[in-house]
């Protein structure tokens, strides 16, 4: 007995199934993404990768075991609630974990879903496992860009903010806020109308001007403008402020208006600090203008870029009519040649230069000046120009030649006086030395004849009074002998100075009887009378 069948359709089913599961073995070996089997409890069945390089670890190693056996506990709660979060709900949100890879750390993303029934016990689940470390590391770039940018912001007082003509509103940031020293909250939010925007922040004068100006960029058929100026802005704390504004359009769709985008910059201690250096450059250039000492300023090969009043006084010309003249055209002639040769000097060592007091010749006029050459210096260091300011010590230097021929005649006087003084005691030493001296001789030798006479022999008393009298004359002859000789002793005319000291200096020691220990050289004393 025979039984035949019809399994042309059945044929036609297999067919059909093989050709699905072959397309769907297409699809799977098409997708760049790891794919694991796992059940409940995290058991691995069956995986599928198009590079047996990129799995965690070998098949042999993770196959029927479950995902705590194979990853770090940390990575394994996270896989496990994936599978449990599928075999609940039927699928899974993604989740991201990180695995030490031979190359470094790597980035991944899972999902998962459940195969046919999740509430069966047997449940099983498919898990995708997408490699994100390439975003991962671009988000992380990104991130650290605006970290950068928002501290570059800060650092350079920056803030965004935008206009909307369609609904007349400003867009504002923190960035904006905390520059104008308030917040979002304190201000309504992040969008506010126009008009709360002038009255926060604009100074009452300024709102009209900025309003017209945003009007203009609105406006404006050029896509591509842009518009920078400086205007005056508020602080939520009322003090102003200085600000550079920058703002430009964002090109919207046919029939919609554009968005203005700007950009602040507080620049109000820049445009104090200016100020401060406007007034500074002021003064100095005031007090550089009205000095009487000349003051030039030249280039490295000796042009002439500026100089004040004196200088041009000096040279009997304009100002105008001498910046760019070389020093050479200046001061002709050897002069000229030193003062270019000290301004190579200096651009060269980048020191000052301090030049003696010298003569010139200026116009036929001769001055004293002492000179100092200072670099001027760029931020940079390197030296763009050299400042030579001179001072005229014409009268200072004639003071002092007169001061010196004044000193002269002082000291030629001086020695007059001396010269006196030791002629009127040479004159008081020998009139007392030769009148008085003599008297008292002639005195002493009547009085010794006396003492001879027999008569005085019967008068002892006038003998021993005649004595006495002797004596006192004898004494009176020393005493005047002294006086003498510190007058002006007599050895100094007789001898000369060196024979005087020696004999000054034995008579010390013979009357002290302190030894002296006298060393003269003869050639360093001057055999002058008028000296000794």
């Amino acid at each position: 007995v025979g039984i035949i069948r019809d399994v042309t359709n059945l044929m036609a089913a297999e067919a059909a199934l093989r050709k699905e599961r072959e397309h769907l073995r297409g699809t799977i070996d098409a997708l760049p993404d790891l794919m694991f089997e796992v059940d409940r409890r995290g058991r691995i069945f069956d995986y599928h990768t198009p590079d047996p390089a990129r799995l965690y670890t070998t098949p042999e190693k993770f196959l029927n075991k479950t995902v705590r056996e194979v990853f770090p506990p940390a990575t394994a709660d996270i896989l496990m609630k994936s599978i449990a979060a599928a075999l609940r709900d039927g699928h899974a949100p993604a989740a991201t974990y990180s695995l030490q890879m031979p190359g470094g750390r790597r980035w991944y993303e899972i999902t998962a879903a459940a195969l046919g029934n999740p509430a069966s016990p047997k449940g099983r689940c498919i898990t995708l496992v997408h490699d994100i470390t390439a975003r991962k590391e671009a988000e992380d770039e990104l991130r650290l860009k605006e970290i950068q940018l928002t501290t570059a912001m800060e650092v350079a007082k920056l803030a965004y903010w935008g206009y909307d003509p369609a609904t007349d509103r400003f867009r504002l940031n923190d960035q904006f806020y905390s520059l104008f020293r308030t917040s979002a909250e304190r201000v309504g939010g992040y969008a506010i109308p126009a008009a709360r925007f002038a009255q926060l922040f604009l100074l009452p004068e300024d709102r009209p001007r900025m309003a017209g100006e945003i009007a203009r960029a609105v406006k404006s058929p050029d896509p591509n403008s842009d518009l920078r100026l400086e205007r005056r802005f508020r602080f939520a704390d009322g003090k102003a402020a200085h600000m550079a504004i920058c703002f430009f359009p964002e090109i919207k769709s046919r029939g919609r208006p554009k968005v203005i985008h700007g950009i602040l910059q507080d620049i109000t201690e820049l445009r104090r600090a200016d100020d401060k250096l406007w007034q500074s450059e002021t003064e100095h250039s005031a007090l550089i203008e009205h000095m009487n000492d000349f003051v030039f300023v030249f280039a490295r090969d000796g042009a002439l870029l500026s100089l004040n009043q004196a200088s041009a006084r000096l040279q009997g010309k304009k100002k105008s009519q001498l910046v760019g003249r070389n020093i050479r055209e200046l001061f002709p002639g050897d002069l000229g040649q030193k003062i270019a040769l000290r301004i190579k000097t200096v651009f060269r060592s980048g020191r000052q230069f301090f030049s003696s007091e010298s003569p010139i010749t200026v116009r036929g006029k001769e001055l004293w000046v002492k000179a100092i050459l200072t670099p001027i210096k760029d931020q940079q260091g390197s030296v763009r120009a050299v400042l030579s300011v001179c001072q005229d010590i014409t009268k200072q230097k004639m003071a002092r030649q007169e001061l010196l021929r004044h000193q002269e005649r002082l000291h030629q006087l001086t020695q007059h006086l001396e010269s006196a003084r030791e002629d009127e005691q040479r004159r008081i030493a020998r009139e007392l030395h030769d009148e008085l001296g003599q008297a008292l001789t002639a005195m002493k030798l009547d009085l010794f004849w006396l003492l001879r006479q027999p008569i005085l022999e019967r008068e002892k008393a006038v003998a021993e009074k005649i004595q006495s009298v002797a004596a006192l004359a004898e004494r009176t002859m020393s005493a005047l002998r002294n006086l003498t000789a510190k007058l002006r002793p007599a050895m100094l005319d007789d001898f000369g100075l060196i024979p005087a000291i020696e004999w000054l200096a034995g008579d010390f020691a013979w009357r002290t009887g302190i030894p002296v220990a006298l060393s003269v050289k003869p050639e360093e004393f001057s055999s002058a009378p008028e000296l000794a």
